[in-house]
């Protein structure tokens, strides 16, 4: 799996390493990106809706899946895919006086 705080730094980690770098997160609110393959999951915590669009303050975790909808391992066009994606919804948001660095989910 691959992962991004919402500063925009990625990391590689197995399932075990998600939970000890995040432990305090849930991973349980999932959108679906890239063509339908690339999904990418988030704490619904970190969710915050400003007019009709929703924004994720927390760390995200990209994963792919095949047509079945098994995931599969990350390659190098799953990486590719997660960076487009961050470049395009990597914003900064104001809420009630105070700038957050989020995901704009698109």
């Amino acid at each position: 799996m691959m992962t991004c705080d919402s500063n925009g730094e990625f990391d590689l980690v197995t399932a075990g390493e998600l939970e000890l770098k995040y432990p305090e997160k849930e991973f349980s609110e999932v959108a679906v990106v890239s063509d339908g393959e690339l999904i990418i999951a988030f704490d619904p915590d970190d969710e915050i809706v400003l007019g009709d669009v929703s924004y994720v303050i927390g760390p995200i975790l990209f994963y792919e899946i095949d047509e079945a909808g098994n995931d599969i391992n990350i390659d190098r066009n799953t990486i590719a895919d997660a960076i487009d994606y961050t470049d395009c919804g990597l914003t900064e948001i104001c809420v009630d006086s105070k700038v957050f660095p989020a995901f704009r989910l698109i």
